[in-house]
C-alpha cells in the first residue's frame, strides 16, 4: 500500500504540469516527461528532496494510528493548502487589486513553480495516506486549517498594500526621431528622487546611453498606470510622476517632477547631419556634399583615438577620420590629384585635424 502511495506521489504533478501545459524546467520540451525523470538534466531532479520527505513520513506511520497521528494528516494537510496558496501569482493579484490595471481573465491564477508543485502533490497524498490507514483530525484543529492560506494571502497583500512602494520596469521603445528613447517604469507611490536613481542605479536595468549604440538620449517615465505598463503605451502623461533625462554627449542627467520632454532642446546624430546637408552645396555632387557635412558635424569636437565610451557622435566621427584614406583614395583616381575636388576634400578634412595627403 505505502508503494502504491509513494507511485503515486511521483508521477501526480507530472501528470498535473502536463494537463497545464507547462514545459519542462529549462523550457525545452513537455513537463510530463521532464518531472518523471530524476537526474540533474531533468525537471524531475527538483522533486527528490520533498519526495524523500514524503516516504520518510508514509513509512514512519504505522497501520495503527498513534494518538499524535493526528497532527501528521493536520501539519500535511497545513502543507498543502500552504504550497497551494504560494503558487498564487501575486503580482498579477496586487497590480488587479491595488493599481488601474485590468487583466485579462481571472486575476487569480497559479505560477508555474516546480517545486512548490511538487510539495503539493506530496503533501496531499501523505495527507491522503494518513487518512487511508486511519489519522483522524479533531474539527477544532480542522477549522483552523483555511487560516493557513488566508494567512499567507493576506501578508502578500498587506504587504503590497502598505510597504515601500514598488518599482516595477515595464519597457523600453525608440521614439520617431533616431537616437531618442524612452523607458517606462511603474511605481506604486509618488514621485521620490533618491528612490528612482538609486532604483536606476542598483537594478542595472536601465542601460545608459553612453553604453549601448542603440540611443543617444533616454527619457525613463515613472507612471502611476500599470496598464499603461502593461498595454505598453502610455496615452495619458498625467499618469507620469517623474522623469529622468540621460544624454550620451556629456554623460549627464537631470531628474524631474512630473512629465518633461527630455529630447526638446537636444540635438541628435540625425538631426545634426540633416541640419549639416541642407546648408551645404559644394557643386561637385552629393558625394562630396555628404563628406562636407559630415566634417562640419565633427568641427571642433575632440575625438580620442581609443573608444572608451559607446558615444554615437564621437563614433561617427571616428568613422569619418578612419575612411578618410579610401575616400581621397578614390577620388584622386577619378578626378585626379590636383582636381578641384580632391582639394575640397584636403581642406575640409584639415578642419578635423586631417593632414595626411
Amino acid at each position: 500500500m505505502r508503494s502504491f502511495f509513494l507511485i503515486l506521489a511521483w508521477i501526480t504533478p507530472a501528470f498535473v504540469a502536463g494537463a497545464l501545459g507547462w514545459s519542462g524546467v529549462w523550457g525545452a520540451g513537455s513537463a510530463f516527461g521532464d518531472y518523471l525523470i530524476p537526474i540533474p538534466v531533468a525537471g524531475g531532479v527538483m522533486h527528490v528532496p520533498t519526495f524523500l520527505v514524503a516516504t520518510i513520513v508514509i513509512f514512519a506511520e504505522s497501520k495503527q494510528p498513534e494518538p499524535h497521528s493526528g497532527f501528521v494528516l493536520f501539519g500535511a494537510l497545513a502543507v498543502f493548502l500552504g504550497a497551494l496558496a504560494l503558487q498564487i501569482d501575486f503580482d498579477r493579484l496586487n497590480e488587479a487589486l491595488f493599481t488601474d490595471y485590468e487583466p485579462y481573465g481571472s486575476a487569480l491564477r497559479l505560477e508555474k513553480s516546480p517545486f512548490l508543485l511538487f510539495v503539493t502533490t506530496d503533501a496531499m497524498w501523505v495527507a491522503i495516506y494518513a487518512f487511508a490507514v486511519g489519522c483522524r483530525v479533531k474539527p477544532a484543529l480542522l477549522a483552523l486549517l483555511p487560516l493557513v492560506p488566508a494567512a499567507i494571502v493576506g501578508s502578500e497583500l498587506f504587504n503590497y498594500a502598505t510597504g515601500e512602494p514598488e518599482l516595477t520596469w515595464g519597457f523600453s521603445r525608440p521614439t520617431t526621431e533616431r537616437g531618442n528613447e524612452v523607458g517606462f517604469v511603474h511605481t506604486s507611490g509618488g514621485y521620490d528622487e533618491a528612490r528612482f536613481r538609486a532604483w536606476i542605479e542598483d537594478t542595472n536595468i536601465v542601460i545608459m546611453p553612453w553604453d549601448t549604440p542603440n540611443a543617444e538620449n533616454l527619457a525613463v517615465l515613472f507612471t502611476n498606470s500599470m496598464q499603461a505598463i502593461r498595454w505598453r503605451k502610455i496615452e495619458n502623461t498625467a499618469t507620469v510622476v517623474g522623469t529622468f533625462c540621460f544624454y550620451e554627449e556629456d554623460q549627464s542627467s537631470t531628474a524631474h517632477a512630473g512629465y518633461k520632454d527630455c529630447f526638446a532642446d537636444r540635438l541628435t546624430l540625425s538631426k545634426r547631419l540633416n541640419a549639416a546637408a541642407e546648408q551645404i552645396d559644394t557643386g561637385f555632387g552629393r558625394e562630396i556634399d555628404r563628406w562636407a557635412a559630415n566634417v562640419k558635424v565633427c568641427e571642433g569636437l575632440e575625438i580620442p583615438e581609443e573608444r572608451t565610451l559607446d558615444i554615437e557622435h564621437i563614433n561617427f566621427c571616428r568613422g569619418v577620420k578612419r575612411r578618410y584614406p579610401e575616400l581621397i583614395a578614390d577620388m584622386t583616381a577619378r578626378h585626379g590629384a590636383d582636381s578641384p575636388e580632391v582639394e575640397l576634400i584636403r581642406s575640409e578634412a584639415a578642419k578635423i585635424g586631417i593632414t595626411q595627403k
